[in-house]
């Protein structure tokens, strides 16, 4: 199997588990106040989340630099969109 047939459609699903997860992820950061500034994920706290609920994932550099990205942007999606999770 090639690099991108196996990663790029876990990337989806990361999506789709973050944005319709039963975690109820929204709750669980605004809980956590201090964590949560002017309503922006704490990226470094996202991650370590994202590794807790998924595993850690086997990351080449190409990978890890998609994974940052893909946090980064979903803070802000979450921050202008102001989107909640439902169970």
């Amino acid at each position: 199997m090639r690099n991108n047939e196996v990663f790029f459609p876990n990337i989806r699903n990361l999506f789709k588990s973050i944005l319709f997860s039963r975690l109820n992820l929204y709750n669980y950061l605004r809980k956590k106040s201090i964590l949560w500034k002017r309503k922006q994920i704490n990226s470094k706290f996202m991650t370590l989340l994202l590794f807790q609920v998924f595993g850690k994932p086997k990351i080449r550099h190409s990978n890890i630099v998609l994974l940052y990205i893909s946090i980064y942007f979903y803070s802000y999606y979450k921050l202008f969109f102001k989107f909640r999770f439902k169970d």
